[in-house]
């Protein structure tokens, strides 16, 4: 019975971490748009082509899978060391998100070759923000296996 409750919990979880994936998309890829931006100089700019933007299946599920395998890490109440999981976690994401929008940005206008008189206009579509958000929470899954390890081999040696 309680292996049950546990699953029925970490899907409960991954359903919840897919609904607030979906909510903050808009957030989240307006705040990619601005780093693009900021990050180009204001050599990068982004029209509407007037279609809805939607978030993708991987975005979403993605989002939904990282709460569940960060609720799977954390088994005890909150104590110091899952708080500074959490917030190494939340400053792995933000940087990897930072990074990866400035190196890609960089790249897209080194690859310009109509932009040097004024600024480049993109669509929407035309940024990864999928993949960024993956590869950011690649990163931001990092503390709870590098602090794992480090946890069970410090037990180890002091047991």
């Amino acid at each position: 019975m309680n292996g049950r409750r546990r699953y029925i919990i970490f899907v409960l979880i991954f359903a919840i971490g897919c609904v607030v994936a979906f909510l903050f998309e808009n957030s989240y890829f307006i705040f990619v748009r601005s780093l693009y931006t900021y990050f180009s100089n204001g050599k990068l700019r982004f029209i509407e082509n007037g279609e809805f933007y939607f978030p993708t299946y991987s975005f979403v599920f993605s989002f939904g899978l990282f709460c569940s395998l960060v609720a799977s890490k954390i088994r005890r109440p909150l104590n110091v060391i899952v708080l500074i999981r959490l917030i190494a976690s939340v400053f792995a994401f933000c940087m990897a998100i930072v990074e990866f929008s400035n190196i890609e940005s960089v790249g897209v206008l080194m690859m310009c070759d109509l932009c040097n008189g004024g600024p480049m206009r993109f669509d929407y579509r035309d940024i990864s923000i999928d993949n960024i958000f993956i590869i950011a929470l690649v990163f931001a899954y990092l503390p709870f296996i590098l602090f794992n390890k480090y946890t069970i081999k410090s037990q180890k040696e002091y047991s």
